[in-house]
């Protein structure tokens, strides 16, 4: 499911002579992937070639994200058609689609009818949205019941997942044996994740890796919440919890309900993390509380962009098959904002 550019709201699959399309039931405008324009109206390219006048618009492609432009569809047509430079994808105003259709009778040179059989348009729109998002079967495009299952099925593994890091956390701290064995753990929880990648796609042992990851990170991380037990902080370790949940709960609902695309953020967030990581560094050898304050500070708001980031590609561009990529990513903003949390309640609590 993707949102309009014009309206913001969501956009419904449809079909239109034979040609799956995307269209905005409030403003009526409608979405044609690279290909659609030129098959529903039976000519040989979605935009006749020679139209190069183009003018920049605010209004965001709901595939890539790049501002699309405003181009004549003809010359002396006064018919003006949203397009994407990039993706190549076409976005029409009510009324724009029938207006092309009445042109495509009119100019022989621009458009040459022919039929093209079903497996064909197929292929192309498998093609075009392979292009986009780099994968096969995008959650987007999957029917309404498949999408709603596979993000059900995203948010209860996930649930899941942090329950399991919980229990194994609580057992560490319990049985004292997080500090004896920290250092194999640690090397094993980055070395399941790096499988747990891998085999994301692979029914059955993805799940199992996931859940083993879940487990050695409950039990690296209850080394960490040994350190705010010891100093006699243990309150806060449920106040980091609660709060983390709050904010993830409401971002994630605000892409929901919004239906932004954020996938503008990705280049930002990735230098910040870079940059957190050295600086995080740099801590190990130089250590100063309010320093380590305001890093983590930053670090919650980058992560707060992540949670924003990483559900609005979940929601649009994953893959149906990347149920557990999916919950990994989630999963890593859900923790990650929850350490930074404990530091910031932790210096806050010390002054």
């Amino acid at each position: 499911m993707i949102a309009c550019p014009k309206c913001r709201n969501y956009m419904f699959p449809s079909r239109k002579k034979g040609v799956e399309i995307d269209c905005c039931t409030t403003c009526n405008g409608i979405w044609l992937d690279r290909g659609e324009l030129a098959k529903s109206s039976q000519s040989t390219s979605d935009i006749p070639p020679g139209q190069l006048t183009t003018t920049a618009t605010a209004y965001p492609c709901p595939r890539c994200g790049s501002n699309l432009s405003e181009q004549p569809y003809l010359t002396n047509s006064n018919l003006v058609i949203d397009a994407c430079n990039q993706c190549k994808g076409v976005y029409l105003d009510k009324g724009e689609l029938e207006k092309i259709e009445a042109l495509s009778k009119q100019v022989d040179e621009v458009f040459n009818p022919r039929w093209r059989d079903q497996s064909t348009t197929t292929s192309q729109r498998s093609e075009a949205l392979s292009s986009i998002y780099n994968t096969p079967s995008p959650v987007s495009k999957a029917p309404l019941l498949d999408r709603a299952a596979f993000i059900q099925k995203v948010y209860s593994l996930l649930g899941a997942t942090l329950l399991v890091t919980a229990g194994t956390a609580y057992y560490g701290v319990v049985s004292g044996l997080a500090m004896q064995y920290f250092l194999p753990a640690i090397i094993a929880e980055i070395v399941v994740f790096l499988i747990a990648l891998a085999v994301r796609r692979k029914p059955g042992i993805n799940m199992v890796t996931l859940f083993a990851y879940a487990a050695l990170n409950g039990f690296t991380l209850a080394c960490v919440l040994e350190r705010y037990l010891s100093r006699g902080q243990g309150g806060i370790i449920w106040q980091a919890a609660a709060i983390c949940a709050v904010i993830f709960t409401v971002l994630s609902a605000y892409v929901h309900v919004t239906k932004q695309d954020f996938n503008w953020m990705g280049g930002f967030l990735f230098v910040a993390l870079i940059g957190l990581i050295v600086t995080g560094l740099g801590f190990l050898f130089w250590p100063n509380n309010f320093a380590i304050f305001i890093w983590s500070c930053v670090s919650a708001v980058v992560f707060c962009g992540y949670i924003l980031y990483d559900t609005s590609r979940i929601i649009l561009k994953f893959d149906t098959d990347e149920v557990v990529a999916a919950v990994l990513e989630l999963y890593l903003d859900v923790v990650n904002l929850f350490l930074d949390l404990l530091r910031i309640l932790s210096y806050l609590r010390s002054k």
